[in-house]
């Protein structure tokens, strides 16, 4: 009887293999993994992935930081050894043949594993879809063609893709799964800062590529901004693989942060944030910013053949207008930004106003529960 139980137990149990190449993602594939063993604890994982998925008996295939690279001339440098993780995954899957195939952002590699399943008819389903929407459109027709399932965390999202004759579901953004809002007074205490004066934070990004690119010119920016703003204290974000100090001297006036690095964004009265997920989080924060992008010439270049947006950021794409200035490439020097966060620090109705327009990007992400709701379509999907 024992003996027909623990093969029953074998019998039922589910294997979902997730490939997640960046540290928002893996913060994402960890809410949803904590959903889906709530509804099934017979459910397995495997794949690539981060840190934040260990907890759940997860091992990566290869270690989440060595995928994080930013541009098309960075990841050509490393051409072979993306092939080589290509062929790796591939050869992983069809051996472990996994009940669900979960592909979360991360469309460089995802979408070239998508399309190379198509003949095995795995159950594939995209939880927050590549930004299709805003360049490289062409790369819709993989989707169409190879994804069973698209999960969106935009609203705009799903007319979009309904206006390609396709279907999605939005779920609302995941990171109001984790967040529980805290007085700045609150978080300053936490991170030892002055509670009475003002914070500025600065977000360089997750990436060693962005951070190279970046922390020089966001340090520039804060010492400029904190000669016009003499209280003001300086906090660095950073991801807690990152050693910022390995990148750029930081001076001992500066606090970084990398425990909490969403604490340190949360409790600051402006920021400079890397293009990113760092955009959406600060306008669920209600912090006016300014958003930064710099990559290799040759980079940006070819993104800048395929971007059909007038924004990059985010929270401005939601917002259909500019609520976070945008500094890019060559725009992207320290006189630049620092004027321009001086003015929005100091002409408070223009902060205000920036304040209201944050709030209202943020009522359009949605509410706690998408990591719920994806769970369920991910389970609902094929019968499984």
């Amino acid at each position: 009887m024992l003996f027909k139980f623990k093969i029953k137990l074998i019998m039922n149990k589910k294997l979902y293999y997730f490939i997640v190449g960046e540290t928002s993602g893996d913060q994402h594939a960890a809410l949803l993994m904590k959903e889906l063993i709530a509804k099934n604890k017979n459910i397995t994982f495997a794949g690539v992935g981060g840190s934040k998925m260990e907890q759940f008996n997860f091992s990566s295939l290869y270690p989440m930081n060595k995928l994080a690279v930013m541009g098309f001339w960075e990841v050509l440098k490393k051409f072979s050894f993306f092939k080589s993780v290509e062929k790796n995954i591939l050869l992983d899957i069809i051996k472990k043949k996994p009940d669900k195939i979960i592909l979360i952002d991360y469309p460089g590699l995802n979408l070239r594993i998508a399309k190379k399943l198509t003949r095995f008819n795995f159950d594939i389903i995209y939880y927050i879809t590549p930004q299709v929407w805003a360049w490289k459109e062409k790369r819709i027709n993989i989707l169409k063609s190879c994804v069973n399932e698209l999960i969106v965390i935009f609203p705009f999202e799903v007319k979009y893709y309904k206006n390609h004759n396709m279907s999605s579901s939005f779920v609302g953004h995941p990171f109001f799964d984790e967040w529980k809002p805290t007085s700045k007074e609150i978080l300053r205490k936490n991170l030892g800062l002055d509670a009475s004066n003002p914070v500025l934070t600065l977000y360089p990004g997750s990436r060693q590529d962005e951070i190279k690119k970046h922390l020089q010119i966001f340090i520039r920016s804060a010492y400029l901004i904190k000669k016009e703003i003499p209280n003001l204290q300086i906090v660095i974000g950073s991801a807690p693989n990152i050693n910022i100090n390995e990148f750029y001297h930081i001076e001992d006036n500066i606090l970084i942060e990398s425990q909490f690095p969403r604490q340190a964004l949360e409790c600051s009265d402006i920021a400079i944030l890397a293009s990113g997920t760092a955009t959406i989080e600060a306008a669920i924060f209600s912090i006016p910013s300014v958003v930064v992008y710099k990559s290799s010439f040759f980079s940006w270049f070819l993104a800048s053949l395929f971007i059909k947006t007038n924004f990059i950021a985010m929270t401005n794409l939601i917002a259909k207008k500019e609520v976070m200035p945008e500094f890019i490439q060559y725009k992207a020097n320290p006189i630049h930004i620092s004027k321009k966060l001086i003015d929005i620090y100091k002409n408070k109705n223009n902060y205000n106003d920036i304040l209201n327009d944050l709030k209202s990007v943020s009522k359009k992400l949605g509410e706690p529960g998408a990591s719920k709701k994806a769970a369920e379509i991910i389970m609902g999907s094929n019968d499984h």
